[in-house]
């Protein structure tokens, strides 16, 4: 359950990034993301539109960077 993943992360201080689809998550993090999904057959059933893609969601949560004093 994402919002228990989400209330437990801010306990630690943590923020959370909105949640995403695989594919969109894939596509941000994954260089030459287009060109790749056109040769790799594993990458292309992972960013499925019709299936594991967004099918499975993706939550980044990120320690914030204090700035220096």
């Amino acid at each position: 359950n994402f919002t228990d993943l989400v209330r437990w992360g801010e306990g630690f201080g943590w923020e959370p990034s909105p949640l995403e689809t695989q594919r969109d998550f894939l596509r941000r993090h994954l260089p030459g993301f287009a060109r790749r999904l056109g040769k790799d057959p594993a990458l292309r059933f992972l960013a499925d539109e019709h299936g594991a893609g967004t099918a499975f969601r993706a939550l980044v949560q990120r320690v914030p960077v204090k700035p220096f004093a």
